[in-house]
């Protein structure tokens, strides 16, 4: 199937209303960050997003929403999660046991407690939870979804490259508010290139070891410049503080040395599984920048 143009998308997001364009980036970048804070174990912000879905709707000056207003950010959740746990069905390593025992701890460290319960009562039908309903019994099924998801993508047993793993998450998220912001898609920086951040890292430290064909990194490598790529999202090459420099290079130097350490005890273990990349998600589009010149 060919695949869709930007401009084309962009004459398709025409003909929705503005404030339904606007709804549908915000709950789909939600449903990213709801995950991601699930894998970064930051119960503060999942709270918080789930505030924000909750109330969205009643905020002054927007239209009614005809619809149950969990329904679509559930859709996208799905979707997201789905993306990462198939590939950890893949491995043939988990059963559906272990993987609902793995999104109960996930929910037990990072869901909201007011709908903690509920939701692992989802994964265990066992056990006992106060019986909810309407959007209560909605959050409760978001939080499991997410909870699954997160539970895959920060499984070092099938993701070993957790800033690969979160770089993709930020990226669907920031292409998604890109999307309620109504920002034409020529004008989007929700992906930086692998020449941009190769680039970046010369300009750290006067060279850069890394190859330029991603097909030839390593884990550690894989990880560093995913690093620099989430720092260039939020902060142009031009623009970075030397203190921000600094907090980059002392994130780099760490994960060498995790990368070393794992060296050395896997010497004597067996040979590792093939390292598995981050799902591509497939309802937001990727924007590649041109490569520049090093």
């Amino acid at each position: 199937m060919a695949e869709i143009s930007d401009a084309d998308r962009e004459r398709l997001q025409g003909v929705i209303p503005p404030a339904n364009l606007e709804r549908m980036g915000r709950m789909a970048g939600w449903a990213y960050r709801l995950v991601l804070a699930m894998v970064d174990d930051q119960p503060e912000v999942v709270a918080a997003v789930v505030d924000s879905i909750s109330t969205f709707d009643d905020q002054p000056g927007r239209p009614p929403y005809p619809l149950p207003r969990w329904n679509f950010v559930a859709e996208r959740v799905q979707e997201v999660a789905e993306g990462w746990l198939t590939v950890a069905l893949d491995t043939g390593r988990f059963s559906g046991a272990v993987m609902a025992r793995g999104a109960a701890a996930v929910l037990a460290t990072s869901a909201p407690p007011r709908y903690r319960d509920g939701a692992i009562a989802m994964l265990d039908p066992s056990r006992q939870a106060v019986p909810s309903d309407g959007d209560e019994r909605n959050i409760e099924a978001v939080l499991m979804a997410a909870a699954l998801g997160a539970w895959a993508a920060r499984n070092r047993k099938v993701f070993p490259i957790r800033e690969a793993v979160r770089l993709k998450m930020i990226e669907g998220a920031r292409d998604a508010e890109a999307t309620a912001l109504g920002v034409p898609y020529a004008e989007r920086v929700s992906e930086v290139s692998d020449a941009d951040a190769l680039a970046f890292i010369e300009q750290m430290y006067g060279h850069c070891d890394i190859p330029d064909d991603s097909s030839q990194w390593g884990l550690a490598e894989i990880d560093i410049v995913s690093m620099v790529k989430l720092h260039l999202l939020e902060t142009p090459a031009d623009a970075t503080s030397p203190e921000q420099t600094r907090d980059l290079d002392e994130q780099i130097k760490r994960r060498l040395l995790a990368a070393l350490a794992t060296g050395r005890s896997a010497a004597t273990a067996a040979a590792p599984a093939p390292p598995r990349r981050p799902p591509t998600q497939r309802h937001q589009p990727k924007r590649k920048k041109p490569k520049g010149k090093r």
